[in-house]
């Protein structure tokens, strides 16, 4: 039962630091480093910008780049990937935070 609620507790607080998003399906972790070159750059927005105000029925829709799980890419996921500039991606850590979680 405390295991329960610790592994809630963890992912909730995940999802308000925004390193995951709650989808209708699933917790996703959502990274910014779109292009998956380890850093979050401008390379990264300029990515996610040929996306920009699409949804799944547009054809240059990549639901890689809605990164809050909306099913539209739009200002705020832009904004997401601004606001990591200069960090680097660490996919690996978090991986193993789930699945220690599991």
């Amino acid at each position: 039962m405390i295991t329960n609620v610790l592994k809630v507790l963890t992912f909730a607080a995940l999802i308000m630091l925004g390193v995951c998003v709650l989808t209708p399906n699933a917790l996703c972790i959502k990274s910014t480093d779109l292009n998956t070159d380890g850093v979050i750059s401008i390379d990264d927005v300029v990515l996610a910008a040929e996306f920009f105000g699409s949804n799944p029925v547009h054809s240059r829709w990549d639901p890689i780049a809605d990164l809050d799980g909306d099913n539209n890419v739009a200002i705020e996921d832009l904004m997401a990937i601004l606001s990591d500039c200069g960090k680097a991606w660490i996919q690996q850590n978090l991986c193993i935070l789930f699945s220690l979680l599991a």
